[in-house]
């Protein structure tokens, strides 16, 4: 007489193996999904940043200034904005002052939950 059929002891292989399978296509997977999901977040940011940079360079000079983090509008309200502005000297624009002169340099950074920010600078001068 002989017996057909599994073991326990092959059913219970069979599964571990199934599943390490499972877990390394998933991990795989995983992993290619968040590789096509970064470069569409740099895209919109980086458009974002553009419309921000038109925004507060097309403003009169004196009302060129800091902006608290602001979520965007719409289709993008998972993204937000800040807009940081520093008066800087002529000569090297990387130098800060206190007091005003004919030179802005604004830093706009753009942000969304688990996505490293996006940040740009540009320079007001007056018109």
């Amino acid at each position: 007489m002989t017996k057909k059929g599994f073991t326990l002891i092959e059913l219970v292989v069979s599964i571990v193996i199934a599943a390490i399978i499972f877990i390394s296509l998933a991990t795989a997977l995983s992993i290619t999904l968040w590789h096509t999901v970064k470069p569409e977040y740099y895209t919109v940011a980086a458009g974002l940043a553009a419309g921000e940079i038109d925004r507060v360079t097309n403003q009169k000079f004196s009302n060129v200034t800091s902006e608290a983090t602001t979520a965007f509008a719409g289709n993008f309200s998972d993204y937000n904005y800040q807009v940081a502005v520093d008066y800087v000297d002529g000569a090297d624009l990387t130098q800060v002052l206190m007091s005003p002169t004919d030179y802005k340099r604004v830093i706009i950074t753009i942000s969304r939950s688990n996505f490293p920010n996006v940040v740009v600078t540009t320079l007001a001068t007056v018109k």
